[in-house]
């Protein structure tokens, strides 16, 4: 194998260098190496990188632009909903006329009434219930005084009315 004009000119340069130089030329070659395999896994990773940024890029932009087609879609279906609401608006309102209009020319014949007062054809709300406070399972005015109340009152009734010679 021939050794290029570059090698030559190193080789002749390495006989002139003194040991020392030769080995710190060695450290250097070393060095450029790790820096370079460094590089090289640092622009693996880059790619690598920039490689999995592009692809979830372009998965949300799939996703972005599927939504939008569901946003026309649903768009349509708001502007049919809404044409249905109107052509049902429109038909109660006639409706309602009609049975206006029938109602002035026929006399009135029951009584029923559709307000919801109980008159009439409805019946008639239930009764309330009467409102009592209920302590201890007893309604409030059937209670029994406790004990200590009637204690208290006959204590107090018993210094007035005694003398203070009697106590």
């Amino acid at each position: 194998m021939q050794a290029s004009p570059h090698q030559e000119e190193l080789a002749e340069e390495m006989r002139m260098l003194p040991t020392a130089n030769l080995v710190a030329n060695i450290g250097k070659a070393q060095t450029n190496e790790k820096v370079t395999a460094f590089f090289s896994n640092l622009k693996r990773m880059i790619t690598e990188g920039a490689g999995a940024i592009a692809l979830a890029a372009t998965i949300e932009l799939a996703k972005r632009v599927s939504i939008s087609g569901s946003e026309t879609a649903l768009e349509q279906e708001n502007i049919r909903l809404r044409a249905r609401l109107l052509e049902l608006e429109e038909r109660l309102a006639k409706l309602e006329n009609s049975a206006s209009q029938q109602a002035a020319k026929t006399p009135a014949k029951t009584t029923r009434n559709c307000s919801g007062t109980g008159e009439g054809n409805m019946p008639p709300p239930p009764p309330e219930p009467e409102k009592q406070s209920i302590v201890h399972g007893q309604p409030l005015e059937k209670r029994a005084k406790s004990p200590r109340s009637r204690i208290k009152k006959e204590t107090a009734q018993t210094r007035l009315t005694s003398t203070p010679s009697s106590r």
